[in-house]
């Protein structure tokens, strides 16, 4: 397994390469956070397998494997956990050497009894082989994006278009 670098926050307005989405969705704000926190969470993106490695209740230092296409394998490990509404993580080892360092947020803000807005960020600094991959990584969030807007039947006015890397 490849070692990536730990980020905190900042990372996500200062990695070169940043992905990000949201969405307002006609569900609780509950209802969101715990398909985020089920057992085999983000079921509906094609080809990923979430699995957590670490015992319940989950909070900062909780962490997950992330298995894409049954090739790329990545650990992730929770650095911020807001219970109900946030959780953020880096990838501390993946078993391709993909990026020296790789982190997402998760965030479910209330905005009424049956709505809510979930926003998601992801950042990276790819190494050689990594920015090789643009293609398919740009691939698969928009096509995870996608699929987390059917999953969550979110309301058309919240789809921003075909998710763009974000400008660096």
């Amino acid at each position: 397994m490849a070692t990536l670098k730990p980020v905190d926050e900042r990372f996500f307005s200062t990695a070169p390469l940043r992905y990000s989405h949201t969405w307002t969705i006609p569900k609780p704000a509950e209802e969101v956070w715990a398909d985020l926190v089920a057992d085999r969470p983000l079921q509906c993106i094609p080809r990923l397998t979430l699995r957590w490695t670490s015992p319940r209740p989950l909070s900062v230092g909780a962490t997950r494997r992330a298995t894409f296409m049954g090739i790329l394998k990545l650990d992730e490990n929770f650095f911020i956990w807001d219970e109900g509404r946030r959780y953020t993580f880096y990838i501390p080892k993946s078993n391709l050497p993909l990026y020296r360092s790789f982190a997402e947020d998760y965030r479910v803000e209330p905005l009424g009894a049956d709505r809510c807005q979930f926003s998601f960020r992801a950042a990276g600094d790819p190494t050689f082989v990594g920015r090789l991959g643009g293609p398919i990584l740009g691939r698969f969030f928009r096509d995870a994006f996608d699929a987390i807007g059917r999953h969550f039947d979110a309301l058309p006015a919240a789809q921003h278009g075909a998710p763009q890397p974000d400008e660096t």
